[in-house]
């Protein structure tokens, strides 16, 4: 599966796990629509998820049978309970060493004389036996073990003590808090970033497992005496599907540290990865300035909680008396630590590896991606904001000020055309003033002064909102204007039906509406297409968008980034679709030239070509897509720097282009370079480093490579299987892979064995991915070949065509490549009857695809050699 297709899954399940259990099913259906291969996809993740966390599927269920279990022994427990000198598993408790806000930590050691071994093990506090503490302190061990990071103290083993206490053995762990070692060894500024990476990779690592810590502290994150880190206590930690489960959010029920804490932690709203880097930013401030951004020591809880969601932190060199010291942290740094710990969390760094990348871009003197507040980001404040005041003043000022600023200078240019316009102007000066007007009453009516104080909630001001509206009297496209803003806002609060229910309206009544639009009105049928698209509902996403794409087209604002936006929607829904020459028609009409020369254009320009690219090698036009690929590279070489995933993406592409083509010395430089950077960014052990493996392994396979085509292909299972799990389909195509290198070596018993184990996984877990087995079916025909049993050979050629037509449809290029390869191996027995049709079949496929007219004349070849063939011998009868 390409990335952009893994994207799309993982999207899907994301959506899937925030539904309740009966709507699941349903949505599935609604989405994927006639993807069954996609539908296959979707169902094993969300199936593995709940199989391997059997939690998940009745968690009240769990948690009272667990409660039950170890409700009695819990109950005889003393609350003076000490643990030292006891015997735990194999282990004997020697001291406590720490205790958290439910657990005693004890050092102990193994009991028996076979080797000296000490360990960490944590107990369940006393007093904190609930049921939601055990269902807790339960996660921590499952989420542990799954864990093995060199950065991540990892869990050993785990049960219940004789007394009836859950217990966990954990890797001890002889280190100091990172900020305390910086401290005491005076480290450098370069010192303290080469560590905070560490820490980054570790947590970039558990994030890659789903996982989220949420309680990152210097106390949690220890430095050894060999400078190595290691993330403690996961505790707390929350699988990121598991966003349903009331235990750990209800009001009361948190556990966090304030000093790190992020505003959502504080609201009790959704936790995100980037919960996770708002800690780690307050960290980063402290080891830059040995201080925090806020100082909490002598507040009350609640002071403690208004200062983190209202007071705007200050740059971490301010903080700092020594002059070289702030001129270092000074520019990037002291706008990486900012990004990081804004206080919406869309704005900071969403993925650890963003926040890894900006800090190896600094010491490498390259331009950061974190930058001071622009006019956007400050403008966007007030639609997310939860308080009220000045702050929300300003933000509607600056709306007010673009609005009507827009209008201002349209009714200034048609007062200097001809008389005509004059109306049209006129209508034009009503809508700002009316839009304006409904504005400013909102935001005025909600001010502090006018509310007693009291926070009011963008949600609410929203709901008062649309309840004033239907009070106003407004032309339909002012309404459709205002209606519009608020369903962008209800997107960004997750409040999705209520987002479709009002870009719903606001679509009507612009398509219904004759009057002139601007770019504020043009846009709400993208914001209604991605939302019915979202929801599975294609028909309903294709006539908005192209909806849309008229109002655009009349209104002369094509040459904007909103219309490609929507055009890139457009390529979506088609691709989804595999109308792949609809998608190529779109990205052809579209004029990079066009995009601007700022690094967001750059940016945009990368991602157009690498669109554009896909699209083509999804139609089988592998030389048209390579110089398409190539500039995508070097577009995101501009924004990027040489060594970003991002690129390793486009040289990752650039090899698989160059595979299908057969030109696999060249894929070999590509694949190469693509490895190194997956390798140094990502890490050996990413699913996406072993990507570029396995394409390593069929490269050197048809280079007569062979051993070095095996290793490949056994390292990148060996991560993947790690990754994912034996019963992964990722796993089973490099076990696959490890059959077609021992087909080329000519040992097709053992390549028999490795297919078996590979297609058991196939029909095991994905019975109903037709275009999986598809291609593992077509391994048995050159393992039938190889064993001169052609008969079974062609067999498996007639399952795999029939798999292939189910998963991708009639005219796609893989179709026609298992067709002329069953042809060919037909022709080689003299079974020209059968192969003819295939060549027939094969060249309208080829024509629908518009392949080169080299290969169509080499199909057409074949063609002239069965036909002739196939000639009636006439013989001459002489007189």
């Amino acid at each position: 599966m390409g990335d952009l297709r893994w994207e799309k899954v993982e999207q899907i399940v994301d959506e899937i796990l925030d539904l309740p259990a009966e709507q699941r099913q349903a949505y599935i259906e609604k989405t994927c629509g006639h993807d069954q291969n996609l539908k296959s996809e979707v169902t094993q993740l969300i199936e593995s998820i709940f199989d391997s966390e059997g939690w998940l599927t009745d968690l009240n269920e769990y948690k009272h049978e667990f409660y039950n279990d170890v409700s009695e022994g819990l109950e005889s427990l003393s609350t003076n309970q000490d643990f030292v000198g006891r015997q735990v598993g194999s282990y004997t408790i020697k001291k406590k060493i720490g205790q958290g806000g439910m657990g005693l930590v004890y050092l102990a050691d193994r009991s028996d004389d076979n080797f000296d071994h000490q360990v960490a093990i944590k107990i369940i506090r006393e007093g904190q036996a609930t049921e939601a503490n055990i269902q807790r302190f339960r996660r921590e061990q499952r989420i542990l073990a799954g864990l093995k990071h060199p950065g991540i103290a990892q869990l050993y083993d785990g049960g219940v003590t004789a007394e009836g206490a859950p217990y966990i053995i954990m890797e001890y762990v002889c280190g100091v808090p990172l900020t305390e070692y910086c401290r005491t060894h005076n480290s450098s500024i370069k010192e303290r970033i080469d560590l905070f990476k560490q820490v980054l990779q570790a947590v970039r690592y558990a994030h890659e497992n789903l996982v989220i810590h949420r309680d990152l502290k210097p106390d949690n994150i220890l430095v050894d005496e060999s400078g190595k880190v290691k993330i403690l206590d996961f505790g707390i930690s929350k699988l990121l599907q598991d966003e349903d489960d009331i235990a750990l959010t209800q009001t009361g029920s948190r556990i966090l540290t304030p000093k790190y804490a992020a505003p959502e932690q504080i609201k009790q709203t959704k936790i995100t990865t980037a919960t996770d880097l708002y800690s780690l930013g307050i960290i980063f401030y402290e080891l830059l300035s040995n201080k925090p951004p806020f100082y909490l020591d002598d507040c009350t809880t609640y002071q403690a909680e208004q200062i983190i969601l209202k007071q705007a932190p200050t740059r971490p060199s301010t903080k700092v008396s020594d002059s070289k010291i702030k001129k270092r942290i000074q520019g990037d740094l002291d706008a990486i630590t900012l990004k990081a710990i804004r206080k919406e969390s869309e704005h900071r760094y969403r993925m650890a590896n963003e926040f890894l990348e900006d800090l190896k871009n600094y010491q490498k003197g390259i331009p950061v991606t974190a930058h001071e507040d622009s006019f956007r980001y400050r403008s966007q404040k007030f639609f997310k904001r939860h308080k009220q005041g000045i702050a929300v003043a300003a933000g509607v000022l600056l709306f007010l000020i673009g609005l009507t600023g827009f209008y201002t200078w349209q009714i200034a240019q048609e007062r200097n055309q001809a008389k005509l316009q004059a109306q049209r102007a006129e209508r034009q000066a009503t809508r700002a003033e009316q839009v304006s007007k409904f504005m400013i009453d909102l935001f005025d009516s909600n001010l502090p002064e006018r509310t007693s104080g009291e926070d009011i909630p963008v949600s609410t001001v929203i709901d008062a909102g649309i309840a004033n509206l239907n009070k106003q009297q407004l032309s339909p496209v002012n309404r459709a204007t205002i209606l519009g803003v608020i369903a962008q806002v209800q997107v960004k609060l997750s409040e999705i039906e209520s987002a479709r229910q009002l870009s719903s309206q606001a679509f009507v009544l612009i398509t219904d509406s004759v009057e002139n639009h601007n770019i504020n009105t043009v846009d709400i049928p993208t914001i209604y297409g991605q939302i019915a698209y979202q929801a599975g509902n294609f028909e309903k996403a294709l006539r908005a968008f192209q909806t849309g794409d008229s109002l655009f087209k009349v209104n002369n604002l094509t040459n904007t980034y909103e219309y490609r936006t929507l055009k890139y929607n457009l390529v979506n829904l088609y691709t989804e679709q595999k109308d792949y020459q609809e998608a190529l028609k779109i990205l052809d009409k579209l004029d990079p030239g066009t995009f601007g020369d700022d690094r967001e254009a750059i940016i945009e320009k990368s991602d157009y070509f690498n669109y554009k690219a896909i699209t083509l090698k999804n139609l089988g036009k592998q030389k048209e897509a390579l110089p398409i690929y190539k500039k995508a590279l070097k577009y995101r070489l501009e924004a990027y720097g040489a060594n970003n995933p991002e690129v390793g993406t486009i040289y990752h592409n650039i090899g698989n282009v160059y595979i299908s083509l057969g030109q696999y010395n060249k894929a070999l430089k590509y694949s190469n370079r693509a490895y190194e950077i997956r390798n140094n960014t990502l890490g050996p052990n990413h699913n996406l480093t072993a990507s570029t493996l396995w394409g390593l392994s069929i490269i050197n396979r048809n280079l007569g490579n062979f051993d070095q085509a095996l290793k490949y292909a056994q390292e990148a299972g060996a991560i993947l299987k790690e990754s994912f799990g034996a019963d992964h389909w990722k796993y089973a195509y490099t076990i696959r892979g490890q059959a077609e290198v021992l087909i080329k070596m000519k040992e097709f018993l053992k390549a028999q064995k490795k297919a078996d184990i590979a297609i058991e996984i196939i029909n095991n877990n994905y019975p109903s991915n037709v275009t999986f087995k598809a291609h593992f079916n077509a391994t048995y025909t050159n393992i039938y070949k190889g064993l001169e049993d052609l008969d079974k050979a062609a067999e498996y050629y007639s399952k795999s065509i029939v798999f292939l037509r189910r998963g991708l449809g009639d005219k796609h290029p893989q179709l026609g490549e298992m067709l002329i390869s069953y042809a060919k191996m037909e022709m080689g027995r003299n079974n020209y009857k059968k192969a003819y049709p295939l060549l027939e079949e094969t060249l309208e496929i080829k024509k629908h695809n518009e392949q080169s007219d080299e290969e169509l004349q080499a199909i057409k070849k074949l063609l002239d050699e069965c036909a002739n063939k196939l000639k009636p011998t006439s013989t001459i009868s002489a007189n």
